[in-house]
């Protein structure tokens, strides 16, 4: 109860600080932001390195993991994370374009096991994710069918576990040991190149895209504003 009393009090102050800039006719400050590798690294890094140039005394800090997070609690200026739908006090801002997840393996792989033709078909594959940070379950694939637009959930019962690292992911698939499922951006490249294939892909999910949430009593903050005209799509 003294928290929620007094959290208003420190945010209003850290306001007042990031206001200071205005005499200077320059930002300056601090912006803690939590999202994910994905959105960070694929996503918005040209944006943010843009940012970090054009606003020199301005710090930016990264907070890179998979839990939800209060960011009020954890003392964040904002967030980053997949659709609109936030608590009703924070105000939500679309940052990205809408992003596409992809089931792929090495053509290797699907030459010696086959070419799966529904979801269904993935319980004879091996299939590797990652671990749930809240439930501690394996994380399940989603799918639309290209029909009914029914979402399905495919739940692996993943033999190699490479928790908040697409990288790694990606580097299984490579190594041709089967397939995985990650954003479509994070495999652009081999898919260029035929180091890996696509399948499932009349079946892939479509998000709306990624969305930048702050408390709606910050929306006034000089910085706050900065760094959502950098990161607006």
């Amino acid at each position: 109860q003294l928290y929620a009393e007094l959290s208003p009090l420190f945010e209003a102050v850290d306001a007042s600080i990031d206001n200071l800039g205005s005499f200077r006719n320059t930002l300056r400050g601090s912006l803690r932001i939590n999202g994910n590798q994905h959105a960070f690294r694929y996503v918005l890094w040209h944006k943010l390195e843009r940012f970090v140039r054009d606003y020199p005394e301005v710090q930016l800090e990264l907070s890179s993991e998979t839990r939800f997070v209060d960011i009020v609690a954890e003392r964040f200026d904002a967030g980053i994370r997949l659709g609109s739908h936030v608590a009703q006090d924070m105000v939500a801002v679309r940052i990205s374009p809408p992003l596409t997840v992809r089931v792929v393996g090495s053509p290797d792989y699907l030459a010696r096991y086959g070419v799966p033709q529904t979801p269904a078909d993935l319980s004879a594959h091996a299939c590797h994710s990652s671990r749930l940070p809240s439930s501690g379950g394996v994380w399940p694939w989603d799918f639309r069918h290209p029909e009914s637009g029914e979402t399905l959930l495919f739940h692996p019962q993943a033999r190699l576990l490479a928790n908040n690292s697409s990288e790694l992911l990606k580097q299984i698939a490579l190594s041709g040991l089967g397939l995985v499922c990650v954003f479509d951006d994070i495999v652009q490249q081999e898919l260029d190149s035929g180091e890996l294939v696509s399948v499932l892909d009349d079946w892939a999910m479509r998000y709306d895209g990624y969305y930048l949430y702050y408390p709606n009593r910050r929306m006034n903050s000089p910085l706050l504003k900065a760094l959502v005209a950098a990161l607006r799509e």
